[in-house]
């Protein structure tokens, strides 16, 4: 399962090759969302563990920035959280460190 998280958030497929559109399975028994759409975004939504992933960053410090309000994020309920990409990505550019 692991595997198969980062090569989705690498923009791989399930061969692994770019360009392809990944491949994702629904868990559960329910049936797959829909596309939201805001914005002109289609919303990606992240788990914590595919957030640790994507930014390189422990769970730990991710649920810091929680407590602080740091980074942007939707509790669905007490152990189900998640966060849309394209915020996530607007987050970090606010805090880009431009000195050259």
């Amino acid at each position: 399962m692991a595997d198969e998280a980062q090569r989705h958030l690498q923009g791989l497929g399930p061969t692994g090759k770019a360009g392809e559109v990944p491949a994702l399975k629904p868990k559960g028994r329910g049936r797959p969302l829909p596309q939201a759409k805001q914005e002109g975004h289609i919303l990606e939504y992240l788990t914590i563990d595919e957030l640790s992933l994507y930014l390189k960053v422990s769970k730990p410090t991710i649920y810091q920035w929680m407590a602080r309000n740091a980074i942007p994020y939707i509790r669905i309920n007490a152990r189900v959280i998640r966060f849309i990409r394209h915020e996530v990505d607007a987050f970090m550019g606010e805090h880009r460190n431009n000195k050259t």
